[in-house]
């Protein structure tokens, strides 16, 4: 009786135990996913800044590139902006 109860107590331990290692291995994948997709955001967003920049400028004719600079540091601004509200939500 005791071996049987052993065995059972085994099964559900095991069974109990695979289920946890699922769920945290979908859990890490969520997280990369979410913290991948928020790095590919920054990415395309500080693009977006610098080729509008760099639009402006050469359609203004500037010797120095004002608006590149303005574009790279919005991209960066608007990003980290992004980054920070998405960040907040999760908690």
């Amino acid at each position: 009786v005791c071996l049987t109860v052993l065995v059972q107590w085994g099964r559900i331990l095991t069974q109990h135990l695979k289920s946890t290692v699922k769920q945290n291995q979908t859990n890490q994948n969520r997280s990369f996913l979410s913290y991948t997709g928020m790095a590919f955001q920054m990415i395309v967003t500080i693009l977006v800044g610098t080729f509008l920049g760099r639009f402006i400028d050469a359609k203004t004719n500037s010797k120095f590139p004002v608006f590149t600079l303005i574009g790279i540091l919005g991209g960066i601004a608007l990003s980290l902006f992004r980054v920070f509200q998405s960040l907040k939500q999760k908690k």
